[in-house]
């Protein structure tokens, strides 16, 4: 189950991702944030966003849906929370930056200085390596998500609510 709410927060994410890409595609001023090299600000912002997106709609669906938790739903959403402001900043500094670099990996065109939505020679190639960084960071992540939720986020007692008496 923990795979199929996965692809379905993954499949969230690109979308919204590619959305949001093109919506701010005009956003092109660099952004710096060491160690990594410039990115665009609008590339930058799409990824936050939609990754904000996936670990909501994840979140969700896990608690109950996978881990059927029944744990403190305060403690679990706070360490969920912190757990996910904690892999969103890692993830949204280096995603562009690892999209940039499979964009050049594939000897991907550009114009300018810095490397974003548009000023791209190939737009359809950098949106596919914007899809392939997203796949990256998502793997890395589910790991991280899987065993924190099961072990310490999302527990459950092992008893369903309906067998307790009224």
């Amino acid at each position: 189950m923990f795979t199929i709410v996965g692809q379905t927060a993954l499949f969230t994410q690109i979308f919204s991702r590619l959305g949001l890409d093109l919506l701010l595609k005009n956003l092109t001023n660099p952004v710096t944030i060491a160690p990594f090299p410039s990115q665009a600000l609008g590339s930058f912002l799409a990824f936050f966003i939609s990754n904000v997106i996936c670990k909501t709609v994840a979140y969700f669906l896990n608690r109950k849906a996978t881990f059927h938790a029944d744990n403190n739903a305060v403690f679990s959403a706070v360490v969920y929370t912190v757990m996910m402001v904690i892999m969103l900043v890692l993830e949204t500094i280096a995603g562009t930056p690892i999209q940039n670099a499979f964009y050049r990996l594939f000897k991907g065109q550009w114009t300018g200085s810095s490397l974003s939505t548009s000023t791209v020679l190939e737009p359809g190639l950098y949106q596919i390596c914007g899809t392939l960084s997203i796949m990256a960071c998502g793997l890395v992540d589910s790991i991280i998500v899987f065993f924190m939720d099961k072990f310490v986020i999302m527990k459950s007692s092992g008893h369903s609510s309906s067998n307790t008496p009224v």
